[in-house]
């Protein structure tokens, strides 16, 4: 499925005109409906720094939008994603899921990943610093020191092996870390398995519709690929609109 495609971004292919659980509203004739999304596709937000709104699953279209993401955030996102593309890093299939995943964060262009400092490790946030995934932080244009460092400590096995972790988050970074769970044996060679594995295990917690529960991956993999598929909400039609545009630079 392609999620640009602007007949599905119209919303008129579903038997009342809206999916499941939206707000029931009066519908425009085929033609005035498609102007109107093509204006709001098109549309450049005024100020980068302000929050375009977006609906990340089907429940969220009943409430208030979600206004995590600004206009430069996801100028960056689309940056990151084309630059994986090029670089080899992310599967153009995988890195269509980029946007989704942030949707599904909800905190900024950080992503969900997590950061540390050399003075405040968080063993949990280690990523082992195997040849593979510093090439790809490389390639990504990250630096240690700057973007990352290296600390050392005991695997499983109890020996001694390098660690990465992040010194902040960010587009650039979550690109290169998909890439890198999605080569690993857990994630079974899918983008399913990649996404799931970017999720990570243990004791995160995560707070749906206001309530806190264990992070739980097949949760998490259900949530970021019901983002994926409202791409072509026409709710979601400006920042959809302009991920694109970014990502076409």
């Amino acid at each position: 499925m392609n999620p640009l495609d602007i007949s599905q971004m119209m919303g008129l292919m579903y038997p009342n005109g809206q999916p499941a659980g939206a707000p029931q509203m009066p519908m425009l004739p085929k033609a005035e409906a498609q102007e109107r999304l093509q204006s709001v596709e098109k549309a450049e937000p005024a100020d980068l720094s302000a929050p375009i709104p977006f609906y990340p699953s089907r429940k969220s279209l009943t409430q208030d939008p979600e206004m995590s993401l600004t206009g430069a955030d996801v100028s960056s996102i689309a940056a990151a994603q084309k630059r994986a593309v090029e670089r080899g890093v992310l599967s153009p299939k995988l890195a269509e899921y980029m946007l989704a995943i942030a949707m599904t964060e909800g905190h900024s262009a950080r992503m969900g990943v997590i950061s540390g400092n050399p003075t405040n490790i968080d063993p949990d946030a280690g990523f082992y610093a195997s040849q593979r995934f510093k090439h790809s932080l490389s390639e990504m244009g990250l630096e240690e020191g700057k973007d990352y460092f290296t600390y050392r400590a005991k695997d499983k096995l109890n020996k001694m092996q390098n660690y990465i972790q992040p010194l902040q988050g960010s587009p650039a970074m979550a690109a290169a870390i998909l890439g890198e769970k999605a080569k690993l044996q857990i994630a079974g060679g899918t983008d399913e398995g990649a996404i799931k594995a970017y999720n990570g295990k243990g004791k995160a917690t995560e707070y749906i519709y206001g309530k806190e529960i264990p992070a739980d991956t097949k949760r998490y993999l259900a949530k970021v690929l019901e983002a994926y598929e409202l791409y072509s909400h026409p709710s979601n039609a400006s920042i959809v609109g302009y991920h694109k545009r970014e990502r076409e630079k």
